[in-house]
């Protein structure tokens, strides 16, 4: 809970108001927790939809190719194997583009 509220302190000094679905420049979630799995009203951990996004995972592999998810016991490389449908992401440093 400590580093919920150091994220969302670090969200609302770059402008994040508080609403849930506001344009904004910072936007932190936690993702994982270790093997955690946390539910409460301020948080479930793992993140409830990262299993859907490419742009989560792919990076997710780069730092942690040994990751297996908490809640279904599935590797990195099964997560992004189940992804439904072309997500394209590019890295901003290279703009190489990856599709999952």
């Amino acid at each position: 809970m400590d580093l919920l509220k150091r994220l969302k302190a670090m969200e609302k000094a770059a402008g994040r108001t508080g609403d849930h679905n506001e344009p904004r420049e910072l936007d932190v979630d936690i993702v994982a927790y270790g093997g955690s799995i946390i539910r409460c009203d301020e948080l479930t951990v793992p993140h409830p939809r990262y299993r859907d996004r490419a742009f989560v995972l792919i990076p997710l592999r780069e730092i942690a190719p040994d990751f297996v998810c908490p809640a279904t016991g599935s590797s990195i490389d099964e997560l992004i194997s189940s992804l439904s449908g072309k997500q394209a992401v590019s890295r901003v440093s290279s703009r190489k583009t990856v599709f999952a």
